[in-house]
């Protein structure tokens, strides 16, 4: 084969394998924040612009589940601190898996339904 054959060769596996690498990324994060990804199945060839827009996406991505993450152990950390305040132990469903579940078993998703973690709608004044 030619050196133009296999240098192209090279682009598309390269190209190929980081598409899939940062679908994998996207994937996770979007199920730990309960979002849906934008990456897709390409039917065709993604262009290094596609890549970089990908790889942006998911840079935001993980930034905004680390912000999520702070927010949740903060609160976490004051529910825990109240408790023991007002000397109460953890009685509702809610409060156990406030108080007992490690943190980055939770879902941190931005909406107002508890699954698995999620503190927005329960945020004070």
């Amino acid at each position: 084969m030619s050196f133009f054959l296999l240098r192209y060769r090279s682009i598309i596996e390269e190209r190929i394998n980081r598409y899939n690498h940062l679908c994998s990324q996207e994937s996770v994060l979007c199920e730990v924040m309960g979002l849906t990804p934008l990456a897709s199945d390409a039917d065709e060839f993604p262009s290094e612009a596609q890549l970089e827009h990908l790889l942006h996406h998911v840079q935001e991505l993980d930034s905004e589940k680390t912000r999520r993450m702070i927010r949740l152990v903060d609160t976490r950390l004051r529910i825990i601190e109240l408790h023991q305040l007002l000397g109460v132990s953890a009685v509702l469903l809610f409060e156990k898996n406030v108080v007992e579940e490690d943190p980055s078993e939770f879902r941190v998703s931005n909406g107002t339904h508890f699954v698995g973690g999620n503190f927005n709608r329960f945020q004070g004044p």
